[in-house]
């Protein structure tokens, strides 16, 4: 799958580092800069857009067979709910607010409920 946007990785999917808790993070952060734009990974259908606690301004896609990708802690959001997207659309744009794991683009894959490692689904990424 191509990136969600162009920045390096900040935070990986896994065990938060230094963390007694064993707190697993379910997803990827990735730094980039104010307004860039985030890219749908692939082909499919927005399943929601919105406000989602813990998240910011976030999108949902559904890529069929119980695929889901979650792009959180957007500015701005450029698609609706239903709508078709081609892998590469642009979904909305990253912003500077800073969440509690940093400043990035929040990623997730997921099958069903559950996360996905996106190191095994991303082109061209040491993740």
């Amino acid at each position: 799958l191509v990136p969600p946007v162009d920045g390096d990785l900040a935070l990986a999917y896994g065990l938060l580092p230094e963390s007694d808790t064993k707190i697993r993070f379910k997803g990827n952060l990735f730094r980039a800069k104010e307004g860039s734009p985030v890219r749908a990974v692939f082909s499919g259908t927005v399943a929601f857009t919105g406000w989602l606690e813990g998240y910011g301004r976030t999108v949902i896609l559904d890529h069929g067979d119980n695929y889901f990708s979650v792009y959180a802690n957007a500015t701005s959001l450029e698609v609706r709910s239903g709508s078709s997207v081609k892998e590469g659309s642009v979904l909305g744009y990253t912003t500077d607010f800073e969440t509690v794991f940093g400043q990035g683009l929040y990623f997730e894959l997921r099958h069903y409920s559950e996360p996905e490692n996106p190191k095994y689904w991303l082109k061209g990424r040491e993740t």
